[in-house]
């Protein structure tokens, strides 16, 4: 095995071998094993002030592609979704909404019961803690329709995103009116909104586009608001809707204000050309399974928020410091942090589901100390925490063409752990690709520090060098080799 650069300072210098070596041992033997083109991580265990924040591999399938760092934006695909239900715990932290107000209450007048109401349940009103529980009744996503081109989806690829495929939104236009789109998909009869419209076409130049696929029952399953859980990117998606209507500004302005600008995360974005024009971008790749990659490409999503949000390791961790405090520290009461992290779910009575029973909080899913043995048995890489305290705890996994990713949070015992991929399996039956995220998670946990085997204090120096000095020295040699390490880290992959 090759010496790594915090080893060979360590013996230069007579020092004691840092903790880090295991763990980039680990993290590049699991960059080559599950053939991902390139990850980041954050991971803070209990009793340990500060994260440990790493990047690994490359931003694209370029053979020259530049290295990965702990500032690279990612698509985080579903693990998005938790933000949004972060807006709706802010709103119900300033009095804006509660979470069983009938969604009815923020749509605007003129707007048809389709944009509310499940016509096929017309006693059964709707909540915003249905939506953010996936028991709204909303369809599970926005469906492919037929063009000349064969199925189309509402994404675009001026890139080449899914291979050319995606030319239902290609300029994105959509994306700022979600408003707009949201009110004629769900509307019957004639659309009202203009903005976008054609670059929601099916094929250039054609009529037919989603608007007119659509139609207000056509947005409604079956299944009355509680009845049953259906996850549904559609539903999440209308929570950037929703909060519009509340607030009167775009939902990436009240994300930005109220979530990610008091916590100092800069680089955390709901749209792509949002992000500061310094910030490097991973670019989605397939994995080919074989050691090989081809560039997906960036592309977006008509229901954004329910999967591309953009933010780097670094800001990703901002958020998991403040999560240990369950949102308290900046963002919220303790009253709206047990929406975030505990049980939300009801039924079709209205009561709340056991905790055993319970899949989600708000928005979150939901893992809480009842299910921890039954986690455990179900999902081997969750064995990693099996000696944390899983009260109120939470996950989210995502997957997107060419991106998966992964958060897990443990308030009470104070650890977290969080990691973005660039790439994604080329089809569904790619399990190694698609765990990933669990792989790594799982992996990683064990190599970082904890109480156990902390790092030791550095012993004093020797009588003709002072104390002081020696750790002087330490401490800029770490950030030296750590610098080093992130500078050559394809090296040595």
């Amino acid at each position: 095995m090759k010496l790594h650069l915090h080893s060979l300072v360590a013996v230069l210098l007579g020092l004691p071998l840092v903790w880090g070596d295991s763990f980039d041992d680990k993290a590049n033997e699991l960059l080559a094993s599950t053939k991902v083109r390139g990850f980041v991580v954050a991971i803070k265990v209990p009793e340990k002030t500060d994260p440990v924040i790493r990047a690994y591999g490359k931003i694209s399938a370029a053979s020259n592609a530049d290295a990965v760092t702990i500032d690279t934006a990612f698509m985080m695909a579903s693990v998005s979704k938790p933000f949004a239900g972060a807006a709706l715990a802010k709103m119900i932290e300033q009095g804006l909404i509660h979470p069983d107000d009938d969604i009815e209450a923020v749509i605007p007048v003129g707007y048809g019961e389709t944009n509310y109401l499940n016509t096929r349940h017309r006693t059964s009103q709707v909540t915003f803690r249905h939506v953010a529980t996936h028991r709204s009744g909303l369809r599970a996503g926005i469906p492919d329709v037929l063009g000349t081109r064969g199925k189309v989806n509402p994404s675009y690829g001026p890139t080449g995103a899914y291979f050319g495929t995606a030319v239902g939104n290609p300029s994105c236009s959509m994306m700022k009116d979600v408003k707009g789109f949201y009110r004629d998909y769900m509307e019957d009869g004639a659309p009202d909104t203009t903005v976008g419209r054609a670059d929601l076409s099916v094929y250039p130049g054609g009529t037919f586009d989603w608007y007119t696929n659509a139609d207000g029952a056509n947005a409604w399953s079956a299944n009355a608001a509680g009845a049953t859980s259906t996850y549904s990117n559609f539903g999440i998606g209308y929570i950037a809707a929703l909060v519009e209507h509340k607030t009167g500004i775009s939902f990436s302005q009240y994300c930005n204000t109220n979530l990610f600008g008091p916590l100092g995360m800069t680089n955390t974005k709901w749209h792509r050309d949002e992000l500061p024009t310094t910030t490097q971008q991973a670019i989605p790749v397939q994995s080919n399974g074989d050691g090989t990659y081809l560039d997906v490409g960036h592309y977006c999503f008509i229901d954004y928020a329910s999967g591309q949000l953009y933010t780097t390791a670094n800001d990703a961790a901002k958020w998991g410091n403040e999560m240990l405090s369950k949102g308290t520290t900046t963002l919220w009461s303790s009253a709206t942090a047990a929406h975030v992290f505990g049980c939300q779910e009801v039924d079709a009575t209205d009561s709340l589901l056991p905790e055993a029973d319970c899949e989600f909080s708000l928005v979150w899913e939901y893992l809480g100390a009842a299910k921890k043995d039954n986690q455990i048995a179900a999902n081997s890489w969750m064995a990693a925490f099996q000696n944390y305290d899983w009260t109120d705890s939470v996950q989210h996994g995502g997957e997107e063409a060419g991106i998966t990713s992964h958060f897990i949070i443990f308030p009470s015992a104070g650890a977290y752990g969080v990691v973005m991929i660039n790439s994604a399996g080329k089809n569904e039956m790619d399990t190694i690709a698609a765990e990933a995220p669990k792989t790594i998670l799982g992996a990683l946990f064990p190599e970082a520090p904890n109480p156990q085997t902390s790092t030791p204090s550095p012993a004093p120096g020797p009588p003709c060098f002072p104390a002081s000095l020696y750790t002087s020295v330490i401490t800029q040699a770490t950030h030296l080799v750590d610098s080093a390490a992130l500078a050559f880290s394809g090296f040595w992959a």
